[in-house]
Order: C-alpha cells, then structure tokens, then sequence
C-alpha cells in the first residue's frame, strides 16, 4: 500500500511538473511537505514499532 501510495505520488509530481505553472509549483511543494510529515509521524509513532 505504502509503495503504490509512493508510486502515484511520484506520477502525480511529474505529471504536475510538465504544467509549469505557479499554481503546480505550489501544489508539488505542498505534496512533498505533507508526505514528508506523514512518513515522520508514521516512523516516530511507537504503534509502528
């Protein structure tokens, strides 16, 4: 699940990228900012463990 979540993640960011855009450029920084802080509190919780 982690992995397709990772592979459509990735097709999203090249896929916003070909538009070149403001408005993309904010959403792909919002993308890796959010997805980074979802793996950081998944990798911190003591439930993952």
């Amino acid at each position: 699940m982690t992995i397709l979540f990772f592979m459509n993640f990735v097709l999203t960011l090249l896929m916003l990228k070909e538009l070149h855009s403001p408005c993309a450029n904010f959403v792909v920084g919002f993308l890796i900012y959010y997805c980074y802080y979802y793996y950081c509190c998944i990798y911190s919780s003591p439930l993952y463990f």
